[in-house]
């Protein structure tokens, strides 16, 4: 703190009879009777520094990169929260992907095999035609499944991060879509903005910064302090 420092303290108390002795300390001491036996005290004291090694400066500057560590520190908090959400949403869509397709394969094969059952009842096809094409759609139903699991744990995942109830089913409202993709900037500039945006860089900044802070205290201790200082006491 660049400003001045006040203290202030005060004092109550009672005072016994005191002994006095006349006669020296191997006699037997006469008391001496107090009117007031109440002692009362304060004292006040100030001091302002004038120089320290610019250590209330160095303070000051540490506080403000603390803040502005804090700050990146809940950015980048905020867009991994952000990168979870899109990660969990692009796993949603691509099952409910998944799933289409593997229902149109689970209804095409059905078909298949009910056309490959007939053509073994007339002797055209062999048992292990048969067999192959109903191990082929219980694989597909089995994938059917495990889509629908990950439909579920994706869902339950996005509903967390965003606050609501694990159940609500959630859906796809849109597709996939790179069209609105700028491909005019060369693979250094798409660096180079990431690096210059990036929390991450900002919070590494910050922390080098508080290292130095940190070193320049350190020598600002060693160096002499020069202030003034003033002190009033009063005791009854």
């Amino acid at each position: 703190c660049a400003l001045p420092s006040l203290e202030l303290e005060a004092e109550y108390g009672k005072i016994s009879n005191f002994s006095v002795f006349v006669d020296g300390i191997t006699e037997k001491p006469e008391n001496a009777p107090l009117e007031n036996h109440n002692k009362y005290g304060a004292t006040l004291s100030g001091y302002f520094n004038i120089y320290s090694g610019h250590a209330n400066k160095i303070k000051i500057k540490t506080a403000e990169a603390k803040t502005e560590l804090l700050r990146h520190l809940e950015s980048e908090t905020e867009d991994q929260l952000h990168l979870e959400v899109v990660e969990e949403y692009l796993n949603l869509q691509r099952a409910y992907k998944f799933k289409q397709l593997i229902t149109k394969n689970i209804t095409q094969n059905t078909e298949n095999l009910r056309l490959i059952k007939k053509l073994y009842e007339n002797g055209v096809v062999l048992k292990s035609d048969v067999l192959r094409a109903e191990l082929q759609l219980s694989r597909q139903k089995t994938q059917l499944l495990t889509i629908k699991n990950n439909i579920s744990v994706a869902s339950q995942a996005l509903n967390i991060l965003m606050g609501n109830d694990d159940e609500i089913p959630l859906i796809p409202a849109d597709s996939i879509t790179l069209a609105n993709t700028d491909n005019s900037n060369t693979y250094s500039a798409f660096v180079e903005q990431s690096t210059r945006q990036s929390p991450l860089n900002s919070i590494a900044e910050d922390q080098i910064k508080l290292s130095e802070l940190k070193s320049d205290a350190l020598k600002a201790d060693k160096l002499p302090h020069i202030g003034l200082f003033a002190g009033y006491n009063y005791s009854y």
